[in-house]
């Protein structure tokens, strides 16, 4: 576990139906702004899950979220995070597309000059019901 980052990711729903739009909070921050350079966030998503772009686009556009690019995998989400005094707080919204009941891939921080230094969160389990 990492003593210099933190990262909070929360999924407002863990059962959903297809297509149900699941949002997913997340904070990242560095408690004490030790260190400087960019972060590397990947948020787990369950298997199928077709992540709403417009919306991300809209993260990077609006210039303040702290995200900097992003890259959708088809079981993560990476965010390329440059650090601020405050912590970096942002939303983003998936789609599952596939009755299933399945762990989403796990959800990690780390410091792009000190990839040692990172966070590693557990995976959330999903449930999708037709």
């Amino acid at each position: 576990q990492a003593k210099e980052l933190d990262m909070q990711v929360h999924y407002n729903a863990l059962t959903a139906a297809v297509n149900d739009p699941v949002a997913c909070d997340v904070v990242i921050s560095r408690p004490s702004f030790r260190g400087y350079g960019m972060m590397i966030a990947t948020v787990g998503l369950p298997p199928g899950a077709e992540v709403d772009r417009g919306l991300l686009e809209d993260l990077i556009n609006d210039g303040k979220s702290g995200v900097d690019s992003y890259e959708v995998e088809p079981d993560h989400v990476t965010f390329y995070v440059w650090p601020r005094a405050a912590d970096v707080r942002f939303r983003f919204v998936f789609r599952p597309r596939y009755a299933m009941k399945a762990r989403a891939a796990q959800s990690l921080l780390y410091d792009y000059y000190n990839p040692d230094e990172r966070v590693v969160l557990e995976p959330a389990t999903f449930v999708v019901g037709q």
